[in-house]
């Protein structure tokens, strides 16, 4: 995996001492959603038991799929061939 990395646009511009904190704000809302979901899963197992709880996560999922296609750019592919994935050669830098 040599050669250099693409990077998002918003981090081109940015000092490298504050990429790691947009990072580490980045992760902390990501856990912080991670447990008010597994708090939510956890009352509605409780209040409902198991199959009415595991269902109703089944169905959420089965929607959130379903709104990230519906979401999803005309012409994206369904799946990163070689040249858009972690092996990709590295993109020269705009002038």
């Amino acid at each position: 995996m040599g050669g250099r990395r693409r990077r998002s646009a918003r981090a081109r511009g940015r000092p490298e001492r504050h990429r790691g904190a947009g990072l580490a704000l980045v992760q902390t809302g990501q856990a912080l959603a991670r447990f008010a979901a597994s708090l939510g899963f956890g009352a509605a197992w409780t209040f409902w038991g198991a199959r009415p709880a595991l269902a109703v996560a089944a169905a959420l999922l089965a929607g959130a799929v379903l709104l990230c296609v519906r979401l999803r750019p005309a012409g994206a592919a369904l799946d990163a061939g070689p040249e858009e994935g972690p092996d990709a050669e590295p993109v020269a830098a705009a002038p």
